[in-house]
């Protein structure tokens, strides 16, 4: 069975809408549905990916200590668009998401861009970019340390690739 919504799509305003269990039909646009994670994202020592309150393009994305309250720390990952997007309307982006310790800076949100493509993968925590690097918090220990990118670590756990979104 799949939740069917019973408004058409055109119709919808996402306001009272009303749900239902019906056979599955992969064709059916109201069986369709997007995963969404909202809330900060916390690697393993308990720091937070942060922004600067008046975040501009190109700011770098650092670590703090996390401050559930803090809009600065609240983060919109969607699956179908691959987008990190942060409360003031930014996105992750990844210039060279192929170079090895590469910063990750706030860009203009743009789902047709490959450089803010993301994958969030809840098993292992990690944060794969689409070109295949992984974020990565080189001192996850530290605050005001500036992501990057870095190999993904496949064999296990790895504590600077490890996030947890938090919602």
């Amino acid at each position: 069975m799949c939740i069917n919504s019973l408004s058409r799509p055109t119709e919808m305003e996402g306001i009272n809408v009303s749900l239902s269990l019906q056979t599955c039909n992969a064709s059916d646009v109201n069986q369709m549905w997007e995963l969404e994670y909202r809330g900060a994202v916390k690697n393993v020592y308990g720091l937070c990916l942060d922004v600067s309150k008046w975040a501009t393009p190109d700011t770098e994305v650092k670590m703090q200590h996390c401050d559930l309250q803090s809009r600065s720390e609240q983060w919109t990952w969607a699956n179908s668009t691959g987008l990190i997007k942060e409360a003031f309307g930014l996105c992750l982006q990844a210039d060279k998401p192929r170079l090895l310790g590469s910063l990750v800076k706030l860009q203009e949100c743009d789902a047709a861009n490959p450089l803010q493509r993301w994958t969030y993968d809840a098993s292992s925590g990690q944060i794969l970019h689409r070109h295949g690097a992984c974020l990565d918090a080189p001192d996850g220990l530290k605050e005001n340390v500036t992501v990057r990118m870095w190999s993904c670590d496949q064999s296990g756990f790895n504590s600077h690739q490890t996030w947890y979104i938090l919602r």
